[in-house]
């Protein structure tokens, strides 16, 4: 803007200064010539000149306040990156942080499962040692127990009444039932620990023990082939007392042992405490499932073998 103000200055101080004798005859010299020229070159060049100015002027002006706003923007862009850079180098240094910690953590997780995963294939072994060791201590408590019943008998449907389960009424009851010679020595005797019936309930079970197993041994191979007993005008039955599990897995073999009843050349029998077998055509079987012994007489007995009576003793 200054160089452009300092050429209209110069300018108008040409146009106005006044003509001297020489000017006044240069003048004159020029207005001659002039008519061989056109009277408007002057006023171009002066335009010219003058747009040519103006441009540049406005060039650098345009270049001046460009390159301050850029600058402008730029700082507020350097400062934003700054502020950026600083915020990520923080961030950069909590992940940091923050990794090195979760590897810690993570390192003492693999390290705590190591050692629980060790841990519990011990306990898996020392668990499937005290199963073992709890079924053999089961199996020798059942034993145990059906041991200690060997010389015990059950009587079924003996009325309830006031010393009906005495030791002396049940002698003399199965001396009677029994046809026995003397009257078996009994230790104890006792109705089953159940709520004492109602009238027109079926009576109490009475669990008798026999002193010597000659006796037990006896009534029961007599009572099995009597079934039902009658004595003192009521009608009585006389079972072996077993436990509740063994008695559980004699009866699972009641529906094969049904089937069997009265085939010819079968002979069957329980043997304790809860193992059926079965002889047919000369071979003997064992067995110990109900499901297995199902299948061998459905396939090998009942298809051939025809209806008598005989049976194995138990």
């Amino acid at each position: 803007m200054t160089s452009r103000s300092t050429k209209g200055r110069q300018l108008s101080t040409s146009i106005a200064k006044p003509s001297s004798p020489t000017t006044s005859s240069a003048s004159s010299e020029t207005a001659v010539s002039g008519a061989e020229a056109p009277a408007g070159a002057h006023a171009e060049d002066f335009k010219r000149e003058l747009l040519s100015s103006l441009r540049d002027d406005f060039v650098s002006m345009m270049r001046t306040e460009v390159r301050e706003v850029l600058e402008r923007e730029m700082a507020v862009v350097r400062r934003d990156i700054r502020a950026i850079r600083s915020a990520f180098e923080d961030f950069k240094s909590t992940a940091n942080t923050e990794l090195a910690t979760l590897r810690n953590t993570m390192g003492d997780a693999e390290r705590s499962l190591t050692a629980c995963s060790d841990d519990i294939e011990t306990l898996k072994r020392e668990v499937k040692r005290l199963g073992v060791l709890a079924d053999s201590l089961q199996n020798k408590c059942e034993d145990l127990e059906s041991r200690s019943r060997r010389n015990n008998i059950r009587i079924v449907g003996v009325p309830e009444g006031p010393n009906s389960c005495s030791t002396t009424s049940v002698a003399d009851l199965l001396q009677e039932a029994f046809n026995l010679a003397d009257a078996p020595l009994i230790d104890r005797s006792h109705r089953s620990l159940q709520p004492v019936p109602k009238q027109g309930q079926r009576p109490r079970t009475i669990v008798a023990r026999l002193h010597y197993y000659k006796d037990c041994a006896t009534i029961l191979s007599q009572a099995k082939e009597k079934q039902r007993i009658k004595v003192k005008g009521v009608t009585i039955s006389v079972y072996p007392d077993y436990t509740a599990q063994v008695a559980k897995a004699r009866a699972a073999f009641n529906g094969v042992r049904q089937q069997l009843r009265g085939l010819e050349g079968v002979r069957f029998g329980i043997a304790h405490p809860a193992r059926l077998r079965i002889t047919y055509n000369g071979t003997e079987k064992s067995f110990l499932n109900p499901e297995e012994a199902q299948a061998y007489v459905t396939q090998t007995i009942t298809p051939h073998a025809a209806r008598t009576d005989r049976q194995m003793p138990s």
